[in-house]
């Protein structure tokens, strides 16, 4: 600390460090204010930093209610900080380093002077709003220099998240006092998230700059094509500040703040829809270098759209605008000038009149629909399109006055016409009755068959046609998805809109014919018709969730408001027959080329189909609907249970699978399939689950066959999906024994189709069927747990609740699978060939399926019960997976795994040990007690010794840390050795102190048992009794208080 010479004075007096350094910054502030701006740097760079500090302490002090009010010392300082941040300066006036520096600290304590200006007294005498506090600071926060937007766009550009370090040279051939401001907004904008006092001056500065900058590419004839580049890219730059502002919570905006910002973002909206459409000045940086690529007009038109999208989510909801209204009045926003401003996406006067001009969402919908932006999957595009319909949401779950929704159902009648273009049939009808008989606007749209796209030919084929289908319909699945997380939206989209597939019943039952025939007789399907048709059955899925919220009012009506519910479960149907065909399977046509174009038209299809039942999984299923329905969609999902196996091992999928891991299956990614078994009745819920497990046994008969490797890729989806369903099973009512006992007989069959197949094991459908019997288990165990205890209901007279009559047998089945995937576990480990990272891989997937099997069973103790387990019965079997556990630790690959695996193993062993996972007391078996649990731990330590001379084998058959290490830096590249040997052995380490630890337990079971230690103990051979009498003196050393560690 170099203190300056006023401090001297104070030498002796008590005073604290702390009044010390306010002492001597308040002395560097006051010699900051008035000495004059100086060229040198090395004289200016102390006293804009200490004038900062200084104020800081002062804030803290009045936040600590300490000071007062500011007095004139600090209202000098402040002012003089923001008049010199705000200054331009130059080099020739010597202003330079002094604004640079002032600058830099300015930007760096931007909520310490939002807090300042809040207080500091306005000069009304000069009448220059520019003079005043707030607007000095929102000059410097906001430069008008267009270099400096240029450059935040370029940074954006290759850090949109803005997550990296902090490069200087990155601002080379900027001007250098302007640098400072940049950095705030390229990496440290959430300071401004507590600054809501200068949320609105931001606003206006940055809307006036984004207005000043766009009036000449208005006119773009009259600028050279390189000026328009960098108006571009300050423009672009600007929305990228104005976005990131817009982000930040706890927005405090006037509404004429926010009306002006409307005006500005629909202006440069349609500047920028213009430019993109045009050829000339969509490719205006395509021939530039890689920095002026980034500042494209789509760029900036995708930002506008963003924007908008902030502010339009951000205004008050028709919830919180309910709640402030009285019983009769309209619920509207409370700002004319927000509705102005609202008015400039979407024209109510001309919706009102039934005119036809084009707004720039209008327009915008047009370009998307006429090809402008491409094929809308992926990219600008496909963002462009989100948002699009994003703003739509937004806009139609308000409600604005000027606008009932009456004239809103008709603008969105026609919105959608202008977004599907002529490729879907769109009609309105303003005045359709409806079933309660009111009148409403109603918008149909007419879906193609996706039945008649399949049986399209090559040669009656229109590129152009299946391009412009394919945008229309995924601007729709944009729309759809975007309604599902608005509700407000989603009811407008209800009551509006009608999706009308083509074809049903037996008239469409020919497509599907043809298209079987064609399959058989080796004809092609063309990929853009196969793609179309996935994203037909997108739509119809997404209609299903749109509707799914509300419930079916009409019996008579089993589908929603979107999507008819009848024709999805036929259309579900007919496809998968398709699916199921043979020459599909094999690969469509005989060209190799033909096949390897239509694969990921394939996959769209799959997804598509995927969605479509996902849909029908998560829609509600009254009992009111009927039986015939449910029957055929029971028997829909079986078949595509069956066929999803088999879309994984042919490739028939929409997942992609990254580098180490597999592929994900179709059916993994349906998290509302989980929600059918609990959605359903009892009786529907029995029918489903039982009419699976049949299936699966008879996929598992067909599997043990001759040819049974072609059948174990549906057996293991069928697998799949009981899994899921028996996951989503409630706890109450027990399923009845016929249909637990069909589901065990299901899973035995399965489990020795896996037992006959050791060399090529299925690991897949191991892992599936491991979740059924593991779900089942639970479920079956769950009515335990909600009894009253044995004594208590014995001493009222009442009847305990007896186990389930299949309970053992799911034990039996549950361990039976653990100790075939152990076994198979080690298998794998020992193998030593070419596929030996995926086989460990594997090998990990099945221990912890095992892990999970026990600790199923060890947690589904009971704490008052007649019997005791059946495993304690069976104590061989249980030590029989503990010890194969226990050699995938010494065997495995790597230090990691070997880890995992020892801490399953020790938590495994405590759990034996103690007769379950419920937390008792170690001493409850040997002490006597009458405890369900302390019974169970006098049956089981007679075996515990097995466990521990089994662990001491181990131990010594083990080459050591170097050897595993060694090991496993064998799989790894040359390269890579250095910086992994040193994880290697902490990892290896780390295994091995966690199963020293973990037999605490193990012994201290056999606290008061001298006969089984002394039996176990003359058992041994050398060095293992050696071994054990070293590890016993470190427990009992351990085990004892001693005051030392």
């Amino acid at each position: 600390w170099e203190l300056p010479g006023s401090l001297h004075r104070l030498e002796g007096e008590a005073c604290d460090l702390a009044d010390r350094v306010w002492y001597g910054l308040r002395a560097l502030a006051t010699k900051f204010v008035q000495s004059p701006p100086s060229n040198r740097l090395d004289a200016v760079e102390p006293y804009p930093d200490a004038a900062v500090r200084w104020l800081a302490l002062c804030e803290e002090r009045y936040c600590d209610g300490k000071t007062k009010a500011f007095d004139k010392l600090q209202q000098r300082v402040a002012v003089t900080l923001l008049q010199r941040a705000a200054s331009v300066g130059d080099a020739q006036n010597g202003k330079e380093s002094s604004c640079l520096l002032t600058r830099r600290a300015v930007c760096h304590w931007v909520p310490l002077f939002a807090s300042v200006t809040a207080r500091l007294p306005c000069r009304s005498s000069d009448n220059l709003d520019e003079y005043e506090p707030v607007a000095m600071l929102t000059k410097v926060i906001v430069p008008g220099e267009l270099e400096c937007w240029q450059r935040l766009a370029q940074i954006r550009a290759s850090s949109p998240l803005g997550d990296r370090v902090v490069d200087r040279t990155e601002f080379t051939g900027l001007h250098q006092s302007w640098a400072p401001s940049v950095e705030l907004w390229a990496f440290y904008v959430e300071a401004l998230a507590d600054c809501a006092v200068l949320n609105a001056p931001l606003l206006q500065r940055l809307a006036g700059l984004i207005l000043e900058t766009a009036k000449p590419l208005d006119v773009k004839a009259s600028l050279p094509r390189h000026y328009r580049a960098q108006e571009l890219g300050a423009l672009v730059g600007l929305h990228e500040a104005l976005l990131s502002l817009a982000a930040l919570p706890s927005q405090h905006v006037p509404a004429e703040v926010v009306a002006e910002v409307f005006h500005v973002l629909s202006t440069t909206a349609k500047i920028a829809l213009t430019l993109s459409t045009d050829p000339d000045d969509a490719s205006l940086a395509a021939a530039g270098s890689d920095e002026d690529k980034a500042v494209t007009p789509r760029r900036l038109l995708l930002l506008s759209l963003r924007v908008s999208v902030q502010l339009l989510e951000s205004l008050p909801s028709e919830s919180s605008l309910r709640s402030t209204a009285g019983c009769g009045e309209e619920v509207t926003h409370g700002s004319t000038a927000v509705r102005s401003a609202i008015f400039g996406f979407v024209d109510a006067a001309a919706c009102a009149q039934g005119q036809t001009e084009s707004t720039v969402l209008d327009k915008l919908a047009e370009a998307l629909a006429g090809g402008s932006f491409g094929d809308l999957v992926s990219g600008s595009s496909g963002d462009l399109c989100r948002v699009l319909a994003r703003i739509t949401c937004a806009l139609l779950s308000h409600r604005i006055r000027g606008w009932p929704d009456k004239d809103k159902a008709s603008w969105l009648g026609r919105f959608l016409g202008r977004l599907v273009g002529q490729q879907l049939e769109c009609s309105v009808a303003e005045n359709a009755s409806d079933a309660e008989g009111s009148t409403r606007t109603v918008c149909c749209l007419s879906l193609p068959c996706p039945l008649g796209l399949l049986s399209c030919d090559r040669a009656s084929v229109d590129a152009t046609h299946f391009e412009g289908l394919q945008r229309s319909l995924r601007a729709l699945i944009a729309l759809l998805q975007a309604g599902c997380s608005s509700p407000a939206a989603a009811a407008v989209l209800q009551r509006t809109v009608t999706l009308s597939p083509d074809g049903r019943g037996e008239v469409s039952a020919q497509p599907m014919n043809r298209v079987i025939e064609r399959l058989g007789a080796g004809s092609d399907i063309v990929a853009p018709a196969i793609s179309a048709a996935g994203l037909v059955l997108s739509v119809v899925a997404q209609g299903l969730e749109l509707g799914r919220s509300e419930v079916d009012r009409i019996s008579d009506r089993v589908g929603t408001l979107l999507s008819d519910r009848c024709h999805a479960v036929w259309l579900a149907g007919s496809v998968l027959k398709v699916f199921k065909a043979r020459p599909w399977q094999l690969g469509i046509g005989t060209c190799a080329e033909i096949a390897s174009s239509t694969s990921a038209a394939r996959g769209e299809l799959w997804t598509g189909l995927g969605n479509l039942m996902s849909a029908l999984c998560a829609a509600p299923w009254s009992d009111e609907q009927g039986d015939e329905l449910w029957d055929n969609f029971v028997e829909i999902l079986g078949d595509w249970s069956e066929f999803a196996g088999n879309a994984l091992a042919s490739g028939i999928h929409s997942g992609s699978a990254t580098e180490g891991s597999p592929a994900p299956t179709p059916v993994a990614s349906m998290q509302s399939l989980a929600l059918l078994c609990a959605g359903v009745g009892r009786g529907r819920r029995e029918n489903l689950l039982g009419l699976l497990a049949m299936r699966l046994s008879a996929l598992a008969a067909w599997a043990a066959g001759e040819h049974g490797e072609a059948w174990l890729p549906r057996m293991s989806g069928t697998a799949e999906v009981l899994a899921v369903l028996i996951q989503g099973l409630p706890q109450r009512p027990t399923l009845p024994g016929r249909i637990v006992s069909s589901m065990l007989a299901a899973v035995h069959a399965a489990v020795v189709v896996m037992s006959g197949s050791l060399g090529s094991f299925p690991a897949v459908a191991s892992l599936h069927v491991a979740r059924i019997s593991i779900g089942l288990y639970l479920h079956l165990a769950a009515p335990l747990h909600f009894t009253s205890s044995f004594s208590s209901a014995s001493s009222k007279g009442l009847t305990t609740k007896r186990p389930h009559v299949c309970l053992a047998d799911a034990e039996d089945v549950l361990l039976h699978i653990a100790g075939l995937q152990t076994r198979a576990s080690l298998h794998f480990l020992r193998a030593r060939s070419v596929e030996a990272h995926q086989q460990a891989a594997t090998a990990m997937e099945l221990l912890s399926s095992a892990y999970s099997a026990l600790s199923a069973i060890f947690s589904s103790v009971p704490s008052e019960t007649t019997k005791l387990p059946p495993w304690t019965r069976k104590p061989h079997v249980v030590l029989d997976i503990l010890k194969a556990m226990l050699e995938a630790v010494y065997t495995a690959t790597s230090g990691r795994d070997a880890a995992r695996v020892a801490g399953d193993v020790a938590r495994l062993w405590e759990a034996y040990a103690q007769g379950g996972t419920r937390l008792v007391a170690q001493s409850a078996g040997r002490a006597g007690k009458a405890t369900h649990q302390a019974k169970i731990q006098r049956a089981t330590k007679g075996f515990v010794i097995m466990l521990i001379a089994h662990a001491l084998d181990q131990q010594r058959l083990w080459a050591g840390v170097e050897a595993a290490v060694k090991r496993s830096l064998i799989r790894l590249d040359a390269g890579s050795h250095a910086t992994t040997r040193s994880i290697e052995t902490v990892s290896w380490k780390e295994a091995v102190c966690v199963l020293q630890t973990g037999m605490v337990s193990l012994f201290a079971c056999l606290d008061g048992s001298d006969h089984l230690k002394q039996a176990l103990y003359a058992s041994l051979r050398e060095p293992l009794g050696t071994m054990f009498k070293e590890l016993h003196e470190g427990y009992q050393k351990r085990s004892k208080y001693t005051g030392e560690a």
